[in-house]
């Protein structure tokens, strides 16, 4: 089973998802880059960029959770756009074991990313 990619391009500036947004794709970027953040009651927080070659939005599908943080085009941006029924139909056809792997790195990295938000937020105290 092959996953058909839809590319989209984005212009610096353009919010791609926002924290809180239900979560029904994720994306590979192909040029450009995206800033990670999120809000807290008094600022902007900056949790990370994310790169040619990187996934973002993964989380949202796998856990089917609303997104946990916003993506902003930081420059024009290609993308590749995984619909999260395409993915979770993919993984189905995957040996169990192999299944187990992709939702094991998908709660760590939700992990890694609390985590990451937890510490920065000390920081600003």
């Amino acid at each position: 089973m092959a996953i058909k990619f839809e590319v989209i391009e984005i212009t610096s500036g353009t919010v791609l998802f926002e924290k809180g947004e239900p979560g029904d794709c994720a994306y590979i970027i192909v040029s450009g880059s995206l800033e990670i953040s999120t809000q807290d009651a008094e600022q902007k927080i900056i949790l990370g960029h994310v790169t040619p070659g990187e996934l973002v939005g993964e989380m949202a599908i796998m856990e089917s959770v609303p997104r946990n943080a916003t993506a902003t085009a930081t420059e024009d941006t290609t993308l590749r756009v995984i619909q999260g029924n395409q993915l979770r139909g993919y993984l189905k056809t995957l040996d169990p074991d192999v299944q187990e792997v992709f939702e094991l790195m998908a709660s760590r990295r939700q992990d890694n990313l609390q985590s990451l938000l937890e510490s920065r937020l000390m920081d600003d105290e």
